[in-house]
């Protein structure tokens, strides 16, 4: 009995910071599953519950082919897909400038 308890103990401790940080990665990739309607639909979800899914960007990509493909009726979230491709615009020139920047130290620097 007594050997059980040791091998879990000596597994433990030989477990690297990098398999711990990819069960961190590998729950909150979960998490990301369950907060974008993709297993459920939009409109079943309570109207507190919709606010709070509406912060995920990937909602509104999600629900939106669920609109296109699924349902009939109109195509409700082409402002907030907008928003989306305009904010996702503005990151990729800031990130462009910052890369622009540090292009010949980049190595160094990451």
């Amino acid at each position: 009995m007594w050997w059980r308890s040791s091998s879990r103990v000596s597994r433990q401790a030989s477990e690297t910071a990098s398999q711990r940080a990819g069960r961190k990665g590998a729950s909150s990739t979960v998490s990301w599953f369950f907060a974008t309607p993709v297993i459920y639909p939009w409109f079943d979800a309570p109207e507190g519950t919709r606010r709070f899914l509406s912060f995920n960007p990937m909602t509104h990509v999600v629900v939106s082919y669920q609109e296109i493909l699924f349902f009939e009726g109109p195509f409700g979230h082409l402002p907030l897909l907008l928003l989306l491709g305009a904010i996702s615009i503005v990151f990729f020139l800031c990130a462009y400038f910052v890369f622009d920047r540090l292009r010949d130290t980049f190595a160094e620097e990451v």
